[in-house]
């Protein structure tokens, strides 16, 4: 909830930043305006980033302020899209391809608990997944994008939102439960079970709600729905927090 609600505050920024500079900047120069705006965006958000994570790590990873430049560096990319494709030659392709994944690889390794995050370390995985993403506008049939091309990459990258819902609470919970970190198999055990919940939750709620024709054709009762769940869940966390402070309260000064 907390990463949509950071997205959702910069796409409502967004359209406001188009329209601002189509006020202002006149002439077929809209493109490169945005991209100059994007890249001060990109700049200032990361460096307040490092800043605010030597100061106050727990804000530094929620504020919207901080994590700005990893939605605006994916803006840039798409603002850029037509010059991306226009790269050449082949070889320099498929190496942007390849140091892309190698970085999310790398990140995926290298980054922990024990990590500044987001910090400077944020850059690693974002500016990887900018690149992979680039270089798939230049072409989609490097050896990278042949392998994520396959069947079993496609299955993953299809159910890959309702994986990202399931998989933190299925370990966060287990660890709190047995109040000590979880071993790799432990982890491996949980991360397969979130994967079970994902395929059975995409294929009986996620698509026959996305494309139920009754729902697409009553958008008032869709926005009802959607109002009465958001009540439902805020309602239910705040019920949750009022009844267990004490207990959580007891829970944390013990930590400290």
């Amino acid at each position: 909830m907390w990463s949509l609600g950071v997205e959702e505050q910069f796409y409502l920024v967004w359209p406001g930043l188009f329209l601002g500079l189509v006020l202002l900047v006149r002439g077929t120069r809209h493109r490169n305006a945005l991209a100059v705006l994007l890249l001060v965006i990109i700049g200032a958000s990361l460096a307040w980033s490092v800043i605010q994570t030597r100061a106050n790590p727990i804000w530094a990873y929620f504020s919207p302020l901080t994590r700005a430049w990893e939605l605006a560096l994916g803006a840039l990319v798409a603002v850029l899209a037509a010059v991306a494709a226009r790269v050449r030659p082949a070889w320099l392709i498929e190496l942007l391809s390849l140091c892309g994944i190698a970085g999310i690889m790398v990140s995926a390794l290298v980054l922990n608990s024990s990590t500044h995050y987001p910090g400077s370390a944020v850059a690693l995985p974002v500016i990887s997944t900018a690149l992979l993403i680039a270089a798939g506008c230049a072409n989609q049939r490097t050896f990278v994008g042949r392998a994520l091309a396959l069947r079993p990459m496609q299955w993953i990258g299809a159910r890959s939102y309702s994986l990202y819902l399931w998989h933190w609470p299925f370990l966060i919970i287990a660890a709190e439960y047995l109040r000590h970190d979880l071993s790799a198999i432990q982890n491996t055990g949980l991360l397969l079970l979130a994967l079970g919940a994902t395929a059975i939750t995409y294929r009986l709620i996620e698509n026959p709600v996305r494309h139920a024709r009754f729902l697409a054709s009553r958008t008032r009762l869709t926005l009802a729905i959607g109002a009465v769940l958001v009540t439902v869940t805020v309602g239910t966390a705040q019920w949750q927090i009022a009844t267990h402070y004490g207990t959580w309260n007891l829970l944390t000064t013990s930590i400290r």
